[in-house]
C-alpha cells in the first residue's frame, strides 16, 4: 500500500500530513489484497501446495517467503472472510431444498507427527440461492450438519447416510428425505458385474428412461418439468417398484443385487419424491461435483496442518466454488472483496469472529456484504463473467448426454 506524505508550503515539517492507513485483512502482514487473492486462488482453486507457491513467488518477486508466512497469511485472511461465509450460510438456508455430501480429509494431529481423518461437508443451494458452502468437522456424525442446518426447513437430497436420516427423524416432519438416483443406479451397476439376473438390466433401462426425461426437460420451467414427470416418470417408477418387491424375496440377502434392491426399497418414498415438485433434482451430482476440487487438493497438499487450517480451507472453498458456480472470474472477485471487506466489517480484523458474532452486524453492514455475494457482485461487474467456465460446463453437459446415449444403446443391444 503506497501512502503519500504531503507538505504544502512547508520547509520545517510543521504542516506535513500523511493519510491514515486503510484497514487491511492482513494487518502487519507482508502481502496486500492482490497477493492474498492470488495465494487463495492458487492453493484452493489451482490446488498448489505451499512449497510450489514459494517457488511461484520467488520467480515473480525474487523473494523467498517461508511456508509459515504464507500459511499465516491464508489463515488470517480466512478469519477476515468469515462474515461472508456466515452470510453465504444464511442465504443458503433460504433454499427450498439442499443437496448435501461429504468427503474425507487428513489433518495433522498436534504432537504426534501423524494425521487423522476429518471431513469436509458440502452444501448446495437451489436455483434461487446459487451458493456452495463447505464446512470442516473432525467426525462424520450428525453434529456437523446439525450445526449448519439449524432451523432449516425443507428437503435434504443425499446418499442416505445415517447422519442425515437421524436429523430428518429428529425434525418431526420439518425436514424430509430426497433420494439420489445416481447412487441407486451405481448399486445396480456394481451388481451387474457379479450377476446376470434380468432385474439388473430392467432397473438400469428404467433408470435411463428417467434420465431421458430429465435431459429433455432440462431447460423447461419447473411447472412443465413437473407435468412431464407426473405423466411419464411416475408410471416407470410404479413398474420398477412392483418389480423390486416381486424379486426381493428370491434373492440371497448377502448378494450385491439384494443390497441394491434393499437400498431402493428402504428409501422408496425418498426416491419417488422428486416427482412431486419440478424444482427438485433427480440426483445429488451437483454436490459430488462440488467436492471434486477438494479431492484434487487433497492429493496435492496431502493434509491440513491443523484444525484451523481445515476451517480456513472451508472458508476459501466456499467463496471460490460459489464464484465458479456463478461463472465469476475468481481472481478479480477475491481481490475486490479483500479490498472492500475491511471497510464494511473492520471489527472482524481486530477480534476473533467468535467474539463478534455475525448477528451483531448492523443491517447496513449486512446489505453491503450481500453485494459481495458472487451473483450480485457479477451483476455489478459483468466484465468479469467467466465465459470459459460457461463453455466448459456446456461441453461437459454435451459429453454427459452422449455418454448416456451410448450406455442406453449398449443396454438395448
Amino acid at each position: 500500500q503506497v501512502r503519500y506524505t504531503y507538505a504544502p508550503r512547508c520547509r520545517q515539517g510543521e504542516h506535513m500530513a500523511t493519510p491514515p492507513k486503510p484497514p487491511s485483512v492482513n494487518e502487519k502482514g507482508a502481502f496486500g489484497p492482490s497477493v492474498l487473492a492470488y495465494l487463495g486462488q492458487m492453493k484452493y482453486e489451482r490446488h498448489l501446495p505451499l512449497y510450489r507457491l514459494q517457488e511461484e513467488l520467488k520467480s515473480i518477486s525474487s523473494m523467498w517467503f517461508s511456508r509459515g508466512v504464507l500459511s499465516g497469511a491464508l489463515l488470517r485472511t480466512a478469519a477476515s472472510l468469515q462474515p461472508l461465509w456466515d452470510l453465504t450460510r444464511m442465504e443458503l438456508l433460504e433454499s427450498f431444498y439442499l443437496r448435501i455430501d461429504e468427503t474425507t480429509a487428513r489433518v495433522l494431529r498436534p504432537g504426534t507427527g501423524k494425521t487423522g481423518t476429518a471431513y469436509l461437508w458440502a452444501y448446495v443451494g437451489d436455483d434461487e440461492h446459487p451458493y456452495h458452502l463447505f464446512d470442516f468437522h473432525l467426525s462424520r456424525s450428525r453434529a456437523g450438519p446439525r450445526k449448519i442446518l439449524g432451523d432449516f426447513r425443507g428437503g435434504i437430497l443425499s446418499d442416505g447416510h445415517s447422519a442425515y436420516q437421524a436429523l430428518i427423524k429428529e425434525s418431526a416432519g420439518l425436514l424430509f428425505d430426497l433420494g439420489c438416483w445416481a447412487h441407486a443406479r451405481r448399486k445396480f451397476d456394481e451388481a451387474s458385474v457379479v450377476t446376470s439376473h434380468a432385474l439388473v438390466h430392467e432397473v438400469l433401462a428404467w433408470t435411463w428412461q428417467l434420465y431421458d426425461i430429465e435431459d429433455r426437460m432440462a431447460e423447461a420451467s419447473a411447472a412443465a418439468r413437473l407435468e412431464v414427470r407426473q405423466r411419464e416418470a411416475v408410471p416407470i417408477l410404479n413398474r420398477m417398484h412392483a418389480r423390486l418387491l416381486e424379486v426381493r424375496p428370491t434373492l440371497r440377502p448377502s448378494s450385491k443385487l439384494a443390497e441394491a434392491v434393499g437400498y431402493c426399497l428402504n428409501r422408496w418414498e425418498a426416491f419417488a419424491a422428486y416427482t412431486r415438485d419440478g424444482r427438485y433434482a433427480i440426483d445429488n451430482n451437483a454436490a459430488e461435483r462440488m467436492l471434486r476440487p477438494t479431492v484434487i487438493g487433497r492429493k496435492n497438499y496431502l493434509f491440513f496442518g491443523s484444525d484451523d487450517g481445515g476451517e480456513a480451507a472451508s472458508v476459501w472453498y466456499t467463496l471460490i466454488q460459489s464464484a465458479r458456480n456463478n461463472h465469476v472470474q475468481v481472481l478479480p472477485y477475491l481481490n475486490d472483496i479483500l479490498v472492500r471487506l475491511p471497510e464494511i466489517v473492520p471489527e472482524y480484523l481486530t477480534v476473533s469472529p467468535a467474539e463478534t458474532p455475525f448477528a451483531s452486524l448492523t443491517e447496513d453492514q449486512r446489505e453491503a456484504l450481500r453485494q459481495l455475494l458472487p451473483d450480485r457482485w457479477l451483476a455489478a461487474h459483468p466484465a468479469h463473467r467467466s465465459e470459459e467456465r460457461q463453455r466448459e460446463l456446456e461441453a461437459e453437459t454435451r459429453r454427459r448426454r452422449k455418454r448416456r446415449a451410448r450406455r442406453r444403446l449398449a443396454w438395448a443391444g
